[in-house]
């Protein structure tokens, strides 16, 4: 047994339809997907296996990702999954992303020190 204990760390990976825009070097090529406005946004880069041959542009291709971020729409840990026949290049839109739960924004307040806690911590910064 582990000295973690007998948890399970489990992953919630989900599965994404994109469209090959290039091929990067080596096994590598680039992605993107389809925004609301008919333009394509790129989606990052997949490693593709060696038991996989290499799609050419403008083919769908499966893969598998963690998340995405809602900013760049780039994929998080993507893993290539195969070529996809039965989908066509305008149906693999952004829209079918899981994307990174966002923080919660930190509350800042505005509270001034006092001229006690100044004279304490003479680094501060406040007048």
């Amino acid at each position: 047994m582990a000295s973690g204990g007998s948890q399970l760390k489990y992953k919630f990976h989900a599965t994404a339809s994109c469209v090959v825009t290039g091929r990067n070097h080596r096994q590598s090529v680039e992605l993107a997907l389809m925004r609301e406005d008919g333009l394509m946004a790129m989606s990052g880069n997949v490693a593709v296996p060696p038991n996989h041959a290499v799609p050419e542009a403008e083919t769908v291709v499966e893969v598998r990702y963690l998340y995405a971020f809602r900013d760049s729409g780039a994929l998080f840990q993507p893993v290539f999954l195969g070529p996809c026949d039965d989908i066509a290049p305008e149906k693999c839109t952004i829209d079918q992303l899981k994307h990174k739960a966002a923080w919660p924004s930190r509350r800042r307040t505005s509270q001034r020190r006092s001229r006690k806690n100044d004279a304490q911590y003479p680094f501060s910064t406040a007048a």
